[in-house]
């Protein structure tokens, strides 16, 4: 408001509003869908849609949300520190072990046309899921009110963004590069073979 004036304060307000109302369901149905590996009796099959018992964890977890927001970033942080921690562990733990057991370098250049086949289109489309990954960044200054030494909101902004961007970019290399043809039933195309039929009508 003290910066852009009331309309564009209104406008960002807003969407303030409608990010907060949709992640958390996000979140809970993402939890639901990963616990239904485990529990696979919380999602109707070969559905992401959740059953009437997935609802019901998904339900109690978003309630289970809401004293973290009640009480503010400084109970929230220190009782997701920890869990954020090992979540990252176990992440990077999984990604390096799917690149030694299935990395495949012929990934990136003569499967599927190579690494990029379809040109810049690919990454175009990726940049709304791509605004969404890195929208938890707003987080940060929509709490900079509950802290008390304001000094390090730059710093934790910036190493943010570049902690996600190298895991992001970890993932992406791990996923290509571990991709296995044979366990998806799929006989990859080589570069040379995509070059010919992308220029024969489908």
């Amino acid at each position: 408001m003290y910066t852009h004036g009331n309309t564009l304060n209104l406008i960002s307000s807003f969407m303030n509003l409608v990010w907060y109302l949709f992640i958390p369901p996000i979140e809970a149905l993402a939890a639901v869908e990963g616990l239904s590996f485990i529990f696979p009796s919380l999602i109707v099959p070969h559905t992401t849609i959740p059953t009437l018992q997935g609802a019901v964890v998904g339900t109690l977890l978003l309630l289970l949300f809401v004293p973290f927001n009640y009480f503010g970033v400084k109970a929230f942080g220190k009782a997701t520190a920890s869990v954020g921690i090992i979540k990252l562990l176990v992440y990077v733990a999984a990604a390096l072990a799917l690149a030694f057991a299935f990395f495949d370098f012929r990934n990136f250049s003569a499967v599927k046309g190579g690494f990029m086949p379809f040109g810049f289109s690919g990454v175009f489309l990726a940049i709304p899921f791509a605004m969404f990954a890195y929208g938890g960044i707003r987080v940060i200054p929509d709490f900079a009110e509950e802290v008390k030494d304001k000094s390090f909101l730059g710093k934790a902004i910036l190493l943010k963004v570049l902690g996600q961007t190298l895991f992001y970019i970890l993932f992406s290399v791990v996923f290509i590069g571990g991709l296995k043809w044979s366990a998806l039933s799929i006989t990859p195309v080589t570069g040379r073979q995509w070059a010919t039929c992308r220029g024969t009508p489908s």
